[in-house]
């Protein structure tokens, strides 16, 4: 590489690699809005699965309580 900052060749190659890269983003960009259709994702669960019981308190998770006491 030369140490001649006015090179008019290396002044329009980083043009050129500036402009491939910021193509390149936003390109990178519109695929996931192309992609999903534009629909909105649901962030919530159906209310059947917000009702039903995850946690229960059985010996296995009593035995882990106990051990892990501080």
């Amino acid at each position: 590489m030369t140490d001649r900052p006015d090179d008019p060749v290396d002044a329009r190659r980083r043009r050129f690699l500036r402009g491939a890269g910021l193509s390149a983003a936003g390109a990178a960009a519109a695929v996931p809005v192309v992609l999903s259709g534009g629909d909105d994702a649901e962030a919530f669960s159906a209310p059947e699965e917000q009702v039903k019981g995850r946690y229960r308190l059985n010996d296995h998770v009593k035995r882990f309580y106990f051990l892990n006491r501080l």
